[in-house]
């Protein structure tokens, strides 16, 4: 971490410069799923029963999400018909989701566990594709009931919180996780010591706009009854990066007892989540691994990289990918953009 405590690394304020809805397996170009947040009293006392209508979920189906950029490949797709991909994602050199980015830059607090992604370049853009799904690590069944009803109270709490665009609010439905809004988003990585920012373009998946506050983004997190030392070690920094990637400035945070009922309901300043050391070893190692992948990938030019984190031995490793996966990869973005 010391390696990385420097500062002068830095995230330019992101535009939007596109949106979609997600539907399954499809999407349309519009904000029909963006939910909005209702009004409440600060530091409010509520009795929220997350644990209600678990019976009724309905999770992301892992097979549609094999590829984590399909979904964003499709709105290029579909608003730039008459652009080229570079046009389409406003110049950027990188592209990805913004789960990769925080993957990545949060791997120095999170170094026990591992990850891999697979970059490749064509018609002058780096993709950027997190191999999670593929690999299994992501939309996996819960290894206990415990953890199924955790990984299902932070959308259950989405549900009590806001309401669809005609202002509806039915608490009472099947949370449907395949429903969902994303913001493309543009904004430059400003590295120390370079007069060349990286360009990255990325879609984030948004919970709530808050029409009070002059229609910004909110997150809506849960977490337990008492910011302890665990949330501090292994919570904030992440919700940090998460919320600073899509501009956000403003989480409100469900308090939840051991049964999954919110207790309390209070907002939480995103700058108040990591200290200066934290943000300047997360925007430094995030830009170091995105830097080697474009320096890799315009050297060698090669069309694909695999990067690899191992918890083992605490290393980011670059490395040829595999054949079949990139080429299958490959074949999806040609048919797209």
């Amino acid at each position: 971490i010391k390696l990385f405590a420097r500062n002068g690394t830095k995230l330019t304020e992101p535009r939007q410069i596109g949106e979609f809805s997600g539907h399954a397996s499809s999407i349309t170009c519009d904000r029909s799923n963006l939910r909005h947040l209702k009004g409440f009293d600060k530091n409010s006392k509520t009795k929220f029963d997350l644990d209600a209508g678990f019976a009724t979920w309905i999770p992301k189906d892992a097979d549609n999400y094999r590829n984590d950029l399909r979904e964003l490949q499709l709105w290029a797709a579909e608003i730039g018909s008459c652009l080229s991909a570079k046009e389409a994602f406003d110049d950027a050199d990188l592209v990805c989701v913004r789960g990769s980015l925080t993957t990545i830059g949060t791997t120095p607090y999170n170094d026990d566990k591992g990850w891999r992604m697979v970059a490749m370049k064509t018609r002058g853009v780096i993709y950027l594709h997190d191999c999670a799904v593929r690999d299994g690590s992501r939309f996996a069944s819960a290894s206990c009931a415990r953890l199924a009803h955790c990984m299902y109270w932070g959308f259950k709490f989405e549900q009590y919180m806001t309401t669809d665009e005609e202002k509806n609010s039915d608490i009472c439905s099947p949370v449907d996780c395949r429903e969902t809004y994303h913001a493309v988003l543009r904004a430059d990585l400003v590295r120390r010591g370079r007069d060349d920012p990286l360009r990255l373009a990325y879609s984030a998946e948004i919970d709530a706009v808050d029409e009070i506050a002059g229609d910004r983004f909110v997150e809506l997190k849960t977490t337990g009854e008492k910011l302890n030392e665990k949330f501090w070690a292994y919570k904030a920094h992440k919700w940090w990066l998460q919320s600073t990637l899509s501009g956000i400035d403003r989480i409100v945070v469900g308090h939840r007892n051991p049964s999954g009922v919110v207790v309390q309901v209070r907002n939480m300043d995103t700058k108040n989540l990591s200290s200066n050391r934290m943000t300047d070893v997360m925007m430094t190692f995030l830009s170091a691994v995105l830097s080697e992948i474009e320096r890799r990938l315009e050297k060698d030019g090669s069309l694909q990289i695999q990067i690899r984190y191992s918890p083992k031995d605490k290393k980011v490793h670059f490395e040829n990918a595999k054949e079949n996966e990139t080429n299958i990869l490959i074949e999806e973005f040609q048919k797209m953009l």
